[in-house]
């Protein structure tokens, strides 16, 4: 039973310079990961916005093949109140004119 008894000084586990460089080196890969990962989050904004603008100019067609004979939806509120859109996206705005409407963006995909 020599094994369970004091350790060797081969076996004395992990020193403070191993761990040292092993915070160091995992620092230096979150570095390396957040700088290459910042772009796609700019981006992602960006489809988000348009995808939001796709969405309400399908809600505002919509609205139009199921009322032909009236008026464009008045805003918003009026497609989410036909059951079109669940929530009024923050980054677009909806504007009718009689039977035209027009859909554009106001956050990170501005025109």
């Amino acid at each position: 039973m020599r094994w369970l008894s004091h350790p060797t000084d081969d076996d004395r586990g992990t020193g403070l310079t191993e761990l040292s460089t092993v915070v160091t080196i995992l620092g230096g890969i979150s570095a390396v990961a957040l700088i290459a990962l910042t772009p796609l989050t700019a981006g992602a904004a960006d489809v988000a916005c348009q995808a939001n603008q796709h969405t309400v100019r399908l809600a505002g067609v919509a609205f139009e093949s199921q009322h032909p004979l009236d008026d464009a939806a008045i805003d918003m509120a009026a497609l989410v109140a036909a059951g079109l859109l669940q929530a009024i996206p923050p980054d677009v705005s909806y504007t009718a004119d009689g039977p035209s409407f027009e859909v554009s963006g106001t956050g990170p995909c501005l025109p």
